[in-house]
């Protein structure tokens, strides 16, 4: 099991990664100083928020209710999201009925959700 675990946290860093790269974004997200900016900068710090009180549940949830797909900066916050999520232990995740395997789904789904699901497929592949 421990071996499937560390096979899953490279899986989804190679994704974030490559995701990072493919679009030029550097991670951790950073807030900007942009007005326009405010409602995404505002999510970022409440995500941020809950994953420091270990409802990452709660936080997943946000991330899809105020996902704006038309948007790629909330791709990267999603990216962001994800690799911070993905920091955290195997017994973290577990204790907070998270799992690794739900950061890869959550990872596809926000792929599917922006029209990026091929660009997933083809990283995973490799």
């Amino acid at each position: 099991m421990i071996h499937q675990q560390d096979v899953l946290l490279r899986q989804i860093q190679i994704l974030i990664t490559g995701f990072s790269k493919l679009f030029d974004k550097e991670m951790p997200y950073t807030e900007s100083s942009d007005p326009n900016n405010a409602r995404l900068d505002t999510l970022h710090r409440r995500l941020i928020d809950l994953l420091n009180r270990n409802k990452f549940n709660e936080a997943e949830n946000l991330l899809f209710e105020q996902i704006e797909t038309d948007k790629n900066s909330y791709f990267t916050l999603a990216l962001d999201f994800y690799s911070r999520l993905n920091s955290f232990t195997d017994e973290e995740l577990n204790r907070n009925s998270y799992t690794r395997e739900e950061i890869k789904e959550g990872l596809r789904e926000i792929s599917r959700l922006f029209g990026f699901e091929s660009v997933y497929n083809s990283i995973q592949a490799q």
